[in-house]
């Protein structure tokens, strides 16, 4: 895609940067790491590993929680975490609308997942979500990185944008200073529903920012 851009715009205004937003948010975080709390050689956990993790820290709060038919799964609860750090809702706000008939389970997850949060960052390790949540985290919270990143990104084309989810839509608007933004997608072909992604991002896209370009 660099390289099909560059030939489109020439050599002088071939482009810096390119990748997922996770590759991406990555990039920046390991430059920035100290920042969130972590060193910049952490290692980016893979679903499995995060979900060892997320049950070594389940077994340490309950030991007999999963092992429980009265409560969900840890693939269950792992994405229930996740939905909520990618969507900006509470854990708590998703325990009630997943498990409406447990009140109970609105006050015990939560608390897992924020020990999971902490267990990666005494162990140095971040799953996909973090590359994310830090990023933002970055922007929003450090204004001169903010300002920096804005002048390096000054023209932004974000590919498939029907499968942004709430942190990456977030994200477009912050470091997306100069409104050279341009988003491709097809809001009838958002796929990745299950981790929060939202077609609304593109169906509203021009009506609540005028100046970017919609295609």
């Amino acid at each position: 895609m660099l390289e099909r851009v560059g030939q489109l715009c020439g050599s002088v205004a071939r482009p810096r940067w390119g990748g997922t937003f996770h590759s991406v948010g990555g990039r920046i975080l390991r430059q920035h790491a100290e920042l969130v709390g972590l060193r910049p050689n952490f290692t980016i956990m893979d679903q499995d590993d995060a979900e060892h993790t997320l049950q070594a820290v389940i077994k340490q709060i309950d030991k007999d929680f999963l092992k429980s038919k009265q409560n969900p799964k840890l693939g269950r609860i792992a994405g229930l975490i996740s939905m909520a750090r990618n969507t900006g809702q509470s854990v708590a706000e998703l325990c009630k609308d997943q498990f409406p008939w447990e009140d109970r389970l609105a006050n015990v997850i939560p608390g897992f997942a924020v020990a999971y949060q902490q267990r990666k960052l005494e162990q140095n390790v971040v799953d996909y979500d973090d590359l994310l949540v830090y990023w933002l985290r970055l922007m929003e919270e450090h204004e001169e990185l903010r300002e920096a990143y804005k002048s390096q990104f000054g023209f932004i084309l974000v590919d498939e944008y029907q499968d942004t989810n709430h942190i990456q839509s977030r994200i477009i608007d912050t470091i997306g200073g100069h409104h050279n933004i341009m988003a491709v997608g097809d809001d009838a072909q958002c796929i990745y529903t299950w981790r929060g992604a939202n077609f609304e991002n593109i169906r509203g896209f021009s009506a609540t920012a005028p100046w970017y370009s919609y295609l």
